[in-house]
C-alpha cells in the first residue's frame, strides 16, 4: 500500500490549536486504527494513531480514463471523540495501448 503517504493530523486544530493527540478509531471502529479499511466507494487504507496513512487504489479504479476523478472517503476519531472525514481523489492516468 504505497500509493500515497501523509499524516491527517498535520492540518487538525482543536480549540484553535494544533492538534497534538492520537487517532482512536478508524471508520467508526476503534479496532481498525492499524488495520486495513474499505473506503466508501473503493481503495484500502491503513490508519495509524500517528495520523499516518497508507492508501492503496487497489486497482478498483482501473476503470478511469486519463484525467478522470473519483472519490472515496473515510472517517476517523481523535481523543475527545471528535470525527473528521478523509476525503481521497484518484485521478485516472492515460496508458500507451500497443499498436
Amino acid at each position: 500500500m504505497d500509493d500515497a503517504a501523509s499524516s491527517v493530523l498535520d492540518n487538525d486544530t482543536t480549540d484553535g490549536f494544533d492538534y497534538s493527540g492520537d487517532v482512536k478509531a478508524t471508520n467508526g471502529n476503534p479496532g481498525d486504527v492499524g488495520e486495513v479499511v474499505m473506503g466508501s466507494d473503493g481503495g484500502l487504507l491503513i490508519m495509524y494513531s500517528d495520523g499516518s496513512v497508507d492508501f492503496s487504489a487497489n486497482g478498483e479504479f482501473d476503470h478511469l480514463n486519463d484525467g478522470e476523478t473519483a472519490q472515496t472517503e473515510f472517517t476517523y476519531e481523535i481523543d475527545g471523540g471528535d470525527t473528521a472525514t478523509l476525503l481521497v481523489t484518484v485521478w485516472g492516468e492515460g496508458e500507451d495501448l500497443p499498436g
